[in-house]
């Protein structure tokens, strides 16, 4: 059975995207999911966050990408995928990892065959070894995120309680989704949107969470995830924060994965 392939987006940086795809594989992988998160941002912020040296990784995406590109033989793909992901110190959970070279591979995207389809090439490769992939999306409706809409299945947007992040929440979820929806997957679904960094203190957060429900719907909008210290702790280790988390703050997060579970 193929996996289901979740893309991790917003148009707007800093809002939690890279947390939640670590966060959300790490709670599948405790419900026993067989998880793969996939870094596509440049940056690389989900494969630092893993603990990986990103300057010391040869084989990453962007040699995946670059062999689908070329039109490698599904053989030949494959080999070049499987060399790339790495195990991680989560049981049950894998990565396909980015190091800065990724950023040279979107120009090579433009000139390529069927160039959103790029992404769903790389992970039909390994689509029968997972049961959930996860794709962390740039913060920018270029190439990779359209490779990522047009690979996955559901759609989950992390927005942080402030009216930025709303802004570019409301530009993919009213724009960029439907003409993806229209012209490349019509079978990919909004899953849910997950307000995180909220402050329930202020009437800002407040606010804004109130207008998300009120555009979206209750049956969108995800529980807020708490905005804690904890965040930035467990980045700078390097490792998941569902290890540092209270039952609480942890909550957000596991009615997300029993959400992609059971879709």
């Amino acid at each position: 059975m193929a996996a289901r392939i979740v893309a991790i987006a917003n148009q707007k940086g800093g809002v939690g995207k890279t947390t939640t795809t670590l966060t959300l594989g790490h709670a599948l992988a405790e419900a026993g999911k067989k998880v793969l998160i996939v870094d596509l941002d440049p940056q690389a912020s989900l494969t630092l966050h893993t603990g990986l040296e990103v300057l010391g990784l040869e084989a990453t995406i962007t040699q995946a990408l670059s062999a689908a590109v070329r039109g490698a033989s599904a053989r030949e793909l494959q080999q070049v995928v499987e060399g790339a992901i790495r195990g991680t110190s989560i049981q049950g959970m894998d990565l396909l990892p980015a190091n800065l070279d990724l950023s040279a591979i979107e120009v090579q995207l433009f000139a390529a065959f069927s160039r959103e389809r790029v992404l769903s090439r790389v992970l039909g490769c390994v689509g029968e070894r997972y049961e959930v992939i996860l794709i962390d999306c740039p913060p920018a409706l270029g190439l990779f995120t359209i490779n990522a809409l047009t690979a996955a299945q559901f759609l989950v947007v992390p927005v942080a309680t402030d009216f930025l992040s709303l802004r570019g929440a409301q530009l993919l979820l009213e724009q960029s989704l439907p003409t993806v929806q229209a012209q490349l997957n019509p079978g990919l679904a909004l899953l849910a949107i997950l307000p995180t960094l909220h402050d329930e203190r202020t009437n800002h957060g407040k606010a804004v969470l109130g207008e998300l429900r009120r555009l979206y719907g209750e049956a969108v909008v995800m529980d807020p995830v708490k905005n804690t210290v904890r965040f930035k702790e467990a980045a700078n280790a390097g490792v998941s924060v569902l290890g540092l988390l209270d039952e609480e703050g942890l909550r957000p997060y596991r009615m997300l994965a029993a959400r992609v579970a059971a879709a």
